[in-house]
């Protein structure tokens, strides 16, 4: 849709643009030929535009419950963040070679887990770039929209596209899909929950290097559902509704530094207030 608008937009500016030029010159018989050809051009470019916007496959949306459980000294713990991943598509037949994708996005907040006063863990709505897959590509995420969506997608349709059809199958699901615990996002905790700037990398596979002896996550899973999108992840810590960037980025930090990679968007997205 928004490549045939943009085709739209584009061919209505060279008609006003036309169209002024017309009325600053004189034409000859041979222009008034040539005005025409110009007009049925742009009458074809036009209706050629409407009628690839009407082959797309309609957007989609899915919502989802994003659970992770953690075994604290025998004590199960879990965190869950209802999300809403939406695509629209560029899957009509003249286009479609540019990417099926047009655009994807998510409407929701990342997952804490409140493990009391060890602290909370962050599931954050970012990839780690420090865990890598055999490939080379950051762990988790790793879809069109790099969302927790991904990870329900390649449980399900492993390298598969997005496209509405995946949307469709993944909809009709009734029952929670696991998710491999090497493959969650970004995961982070902070020693002073009052400052940003003391956030920690956690390692899925090594809660106890953060939270202590006996501490580990046991399960992750995706499931699709019919509940409202949850928010509220300030309430956890107040700064995070006035994040507006990086936390490190006026700390002039290297480029991979933690504080660099994590911004607003890992832990709010779609959301206006």
């Amino acid at each position: 849709m928004k490549l045939a608008l943009s085709i739209i937009f584009f061919f209505v500016a060279l008609l006003i643009l036309s169209g002024r030029w017309r009325r600053t010159r004189k034409f000859s018989p041979g222009d008034q030929i040539l005005r025409g050809h110009r007009k049925t051009t742009i009458f074809l470019a036009l209706a050629c535009a409407f009628v690839l916007a009407g082959c797309n496959s309609a957007p989609r949306v899915a919502r989802y419950r994003f659970t992770v459980e953690v075994e604290d000294n025998g004590r199960l713990v879990s965190g869950s963040a209802v999300q809403e991943e939406h695509c629209s598509f560029n899957d009509n037949p003249i286009t479609r070679g540019m990417g099926n994708v047009l655009s994807c996005g998510i409407l929701g907040e990342a997952v804490v887990v409140d493990l009391g006063d060890k602290g909370l863990l962050f599931v954050l709505l970012t990839e780690d770039p420090d865990r890598q897959a055999p490939d080379g590509k950051p762990r988790g995420l790793i879809s069109q929209s790099g969302t927790p969506f991904g990870l329900l997608q390649d449980a399900v349709l492993p390298y598969q596209d997005t496209t509405p059809k995946t949307f469709d199958t993944i909809n009709a699901l009734r029952h929670p899909v696991d998710v491999p615990i090497a493959h969650l996002p970004m995961l982070v905790h902070f020693r002073d929950i009052n400052d940003p700037k003391s956030a920690e990398r956690v390692d899925p596979n090594h809660l106890e290097m953060s939270f202590g002896p006996n501490v580990k996550i046991v399960r992750a899973a995706v499931e699709i559902t019919e509940d409202p999108v949850t928010f509220g992840i300030q309430n956890r810590a107040v700064w995070i509704k006035e994040l507006a960037g990086s936390i490190g980025k006026d700390m002039h930090l290297p480029y991979g530094h933690l504080l660099n990679q994590i911004n607003d968007g890992s832990f709010r997205q779609g959301i206006r207030e």
